[in-house]
């Protein structure tokens, strides 16, 4: 898909997650605001409201609460068997009483009605995408707090590596659109791929 024509409204949102960015991550995304910027865009800064402080929290509780359930299984004949890792989100997921996956799925819920009204003014959110630049190897992808929290949300995103970090691994950034907006987004995300000079679409 081109980029759009005209420049796009863009949605500075740095998330309450904007104190684990790394500097590589921080930088980018004000380099990026810039550029869209110099390239026509309209760029402001979106505060997300302070129900969306929870969501992180919110997200533990859903995911291992359900991953317990959905291993309930393989946990009572097999727990040798499961990793260290996934042993302890499921014995994490089990002492989540239900009411708090109830109060955790109801908040989300709030959240994606709260997040509708910001886009009656943007085309896209610019967000971080990951704290820092990419792991080097395979073992570790990364962090992904910062896109789980629109993953919760149920809208589209997508992550553009136009930038570096100090050990020359990719640092992106994250664009978010209004759920079932997806070609929208994606046109947003070819305008700004080409304003941020990392190559043709």
């Amino acid at each position: 898909m081109g980029a759009r024509a005209a420049p796009p409204g863009i949605g500075l949102c740095r998330t309450p997650l904007w104190h684990f960015a790394e500097p590589e991550t921080a930088a980018a995304i004000e380099e990026a605001a810039e550029a869209a910027r110099a390239a026509g865009a309209a760029v402001d800064e979106v505060r997300l409201p302070a129900a969306f402080e929870a969501l992180a929290d919110a997200r533990r509780a859903i995911n291992d609460y359900e991953r317990a359930r959905a291993m309930a299984h393989e946990w009572r004949t097999d727990r040798d068997r499961l990793s260290p890792a996934l042993r302890k989100i499921v014995a994490s997921g089990l002492a989540v009483p239900h009411a708090e996956y109830r109060a955790a799925r109801a908040r989300t819920r709030d959240c994606r009605h709260m997040l509708d009204w910001l886009f009656d003014d943007w085309d896209a959110l610019l967000a971080p995408a990951v704290n820092g630049e990419a792991p080097p190897g395979l073992d570790y992808a990364g962090d992904p707090a910062f896109q789980s929290l629109w993953t919760m949300l149920h809208v589209p995103a997508i992550t553009l590596p136009t930038h570096r970090g100090p050990n020359g691994m990719p640092v992106g950034i994250q664009l978010v659109s209004r759920r079932g907006a997806d070609d929208a987004l994606l046109s947003v995300a070819a305008w700004l791929w080409q304003a941020c000079g990392t190559g043709e679409t």
